[in-house]
């Protein structure tokens, strides 16, 4: 309240309405007053409709702007979630296609290495067979060489068998007819015995053992492949068994047991 109010107020209630020369121009201006009054308020409920619109259309914007920047967050994040999608599909292809070349690299190596493999096996079968029929020429070779060391060894035998029955017929006929015998030196320090008989004269050259050196009389003589043994004297190269005429075989001058030659 200012200082004109509180005068029109003072004149009103304190000097009982009793009227001054003032008072028509006290009430004018205090009309003016209110009017200004009323005026200054109606334009400060319009200034504060108008903060309150502008306010309202702040707010307005604001929420807008708000659901703008949602909206574009919910993009951008679409789009993050897009590119990462479209990266993990990259990456799973970029994966799958690693693993069908490590499967095919698998694959090729381990033909590679069944092939290696099969090669590998089929030169051991054409080794294997070249040294099968190598074994089977070499066992008919000595299979073929053995029987004719046995042809040999029974002509050979049957040869000594016939010699022998020959010698034991003219020691029989011999010993019919007993002479006395001379041992007569010879130049080279063997023996010779000389059998006189009525009308005829036999003479007989010592034999001496091929291995031991000593003379071979006829009971105790081999004769194999031209050579003169003691029947004790006659023994395989390898298992050291004394050998007979029908279990023996010959090879480069050695004589073996038929097990072992089997064995060469």
């Amino acid at each position: 309240m200012d200082f004109d109010e509180f005068m029109f107020l003072y004149d009103v209630c304190f000097k009982q309405g009793k009227p001054t020369a003032e008072s028509p121009q006290i009430d004018v201006r205090a009309e003016e007053k209110k009017k200004k009054k009323k005026q200054e308020e109606e334009e400060e409920e319009e200034e504060l409709r108008r903060l309150a619109a502008e306010q309202e259309r702040i707010k307005k914007e604001l929420l807008e702007a708000e659901e703008e920047r949602k909206r574009l967050e919910d993009e951008e994040e679409e789009r993050e979630l897009k590119k990462l999608e479209e990266e993990r599909e990259r990456i799973r292809a970029a994966k799958e296609k690693i693993q069908k070349e490590e499967e095919i690299e698998a694959k090729l190596k381990k033909e590679r290495e069944r092939k290696r493999l099969e090669d590998e096996r089929k030169q051991l079968e054409a080794e294997s067979e070249q040294k099968r029929i190598a074994e089977e020429t070499l066992r008919q070779s000595l299979e073929h060489e053995r029987q004719l060391l046995e042809k040999q060894a029974e002509t050979r035998r049957q040869n000594d068998e016939a010699h022998r029955k020959r010698l034991e017929e003219e020691r029989r006929k011999l010993s019919t007819q007993p002479q006395p015998s001379q041992t007569v030196p010879t130049d080279t320090g063997r023996s010779k015995s000389a059998i006189v008989g009525s009308g005829s004269k036999i003479q007989t050259k010592a034999e001496l053992c091929t291995v031991c050196g000593k003379r071979v009389y006829f009971s105790d003589r081999l004769s194999v492949d031209d050579k003169i043994f003691h029947k004790t004297c006659l023994k395989c190269e390898h298992c050291k068994k004394t050998l007979s005429l029908g279990n023996y075989a010959s090879l480069m001058g050695k004589y073996y047991c038929k097990p072992h030659f089997k064995q060469l």
